[in-house]
């Protein structure tokens, strides 16, 4: 097998000979360097890095990119360690990855925590070069409040939620398929089977 593209058909073969709630599914097959099943923001990063990285993207999604999924659902503070771009120049990386770990019970993987805590403060950063906007001091610092659990101040707040969060990711996504030259943004597909973009 060439690609999961090629797999995927395999384990819905019963789905796919048969009609399913009154649908025959129209099955295709893509090659591409990467395919991300989900538009919401982990996915949406995900296709933006690997198609600003050099890589062909097949973003999976069963909806309207940038409305579906958990993310347009979120309330509006995110965890980042700005330390002394934030409130208090004490927090960094090391606080945060602890106090994860600790009130997290030492029940979460380690190396995902050390992941989010590093890149956590490039990921906010993202957003707002993405369109997203933070509240902020008049000196440029990020307003952070402390959420229990926290050692210091690091829950930075986005203006208004999720939702926003959400459709900053969705046009950076459309900017990099103009940007990388979009295949098919539809993907032929049935739209009752969400869309695929390709890019």
């Amino acid at each position: 097998m060439d690609s999961i593209l090629e797999f995927v058909p395999q384990l819905f073969y019963p789905l796919t000979n048969g009609p399913i709630m009154g649908h025959r599914m129209n099955v295709q097959t893509r090659e591409t360097d990467v395919a991300v099943i989900g538009g919401g923001a982990a996915g949406l990063f995900a296709a933006i890095y690997a198609a600003k990285g050099g890589a062909s993207v097949m973003l999976l999604e069963k909806g309207v990119t940038g409305r579906y999924g958990a993310t347009s659902c979120a309330l509006w503070s995110i965890q980042a360690p700005f330390g002394p771009r934030g409130m208090d120049a004490r927090d960094s990386p090391e606080v945060m990855f602890r106090d994860i770990v600790t009130n997290g019970r030492f029940l979460g993987d380690q190396n995902i925590i050390e992941v989010i805590t590093k890149t956590a403060c490039d990921r906010i950063l993202d957003l707002e070069s993405y369109g997203l906007k933070f509240r902020k001091l008049e000196d440029g610092r990020f307003y952070q409040t402390p959420f229990p659990g926290q050692t210091y101040p690091r829950s930075v707040f986005v203006y208004e939620n999720g939702y926003a969060m959400s459709m900053a990711l969705a046009r950076e996504v459309q900017r990099t398929e103009e940007d990388n030259g979009v295949v098919d943004t539809k993907g032929g597909q049935d739209d009752t089977l969400g869309i695929v973009r390709v890019f």
